[in-house]
């Protein structure tokens, strides 16, 4: 049984650094913001990593303008700074289009397709990030470096070659370790010990698919996170 969203423990290791993961499936910015102040404010981490963005431009059932994105994220941050919680920014990654397409009101991508939705939202992203002086995890160069999106046995995203999935979206164990590993390294410079790092996001941060979705002991990035800061 995974053990809760804000474990304590750490194999019996003591703990320098606690982690969060306050993923909700299908929630877009809109629905982040809304619970921002319960699910990160009222718990006084040092630092929140927001990751938003995939439901909003690829979900057609809850999409959120790109205008009122930038709103939202922007509110979001500025709730993080005025608690004196230091917000860290992800890009989100790319998607096989193919399956997105097939699943989702192709009405929804007839000027755009799921790939130049996922651009047009990141550019939000890093312009934020640069417009703020704010710490960016460029989850989609990093992912892109890698040869995805793809459709083989080795791709980061679930697909029908490696978990029999025609997903494109999500990811596989490998896949959420290098969103971990790719956070790390940007988190790792902002803590000490003793502090509490939120994962604020949708179900790339719950996990959907993963040992441990919604934990912190299993495969999820947060999971993962929690063990390189507690290594």
């Amino acid at each position: 049984m995974a053990l809760s969203n804000d474990q304590t423990s750490n194999g019996g290791k003591q703990i320098s650094v606690k982690v969060i993961n306050k993923g909700i499936g299908g929630n877009n910015t809109t629905q982040g913001l809304a619970r921002f102040d319960k699910d990160v404010v009222g718990i006084h981490p040092s630092v929140v990593v927001l990751y938003f963005g995939m439901n909003d431009a690829v979900n057609s059932m809850n999409s959120v303008p790109v205008e009122k994105y930038r709103e939202n994220l922007s509110a979001m941050i500025a709730r993080a700074r005025a608690a004196g919680i230091t917000p860290v920014l992800m890009t989100i990654t790319p998607v096989i289009e193919s399956y997105v397409l097939a699943r989702h009101k192709k009405e929804y991508f007839e000027n755009d397709p799921p790939n130049a939705k996922v651009k047009r939202y990141n550019d939000v992203i890093k312009s934020i990030a640069a417009e703020q002086l704010l710490k960016l995890v460029d989850l989609n160069a990093i992912f892109v470096s890698r040869g995805e999106p793809s459709e083989g046995a080795s791709s980061l995203l679930k697909n029908k070659a490696n978990l029999k999935a025609p997903d494109g979206v999500h990811y596989t164990p490998e896949g959420y370790r290098a969103v971990a590993e790719s956070a790390f390294a940007v988190v790792r410079e902002l803590v000490k010990k003793g502090d509490t790092v939120v994962c604020l996001g949708d179900s790339l941060t719950f996990g959907a698919g993963a040992k441990g979705a919604g934990a912190v002991d299993g495969e999820t990035y947060p999971a993962v996170l929690f063990r390189l800061l507690n290594h």
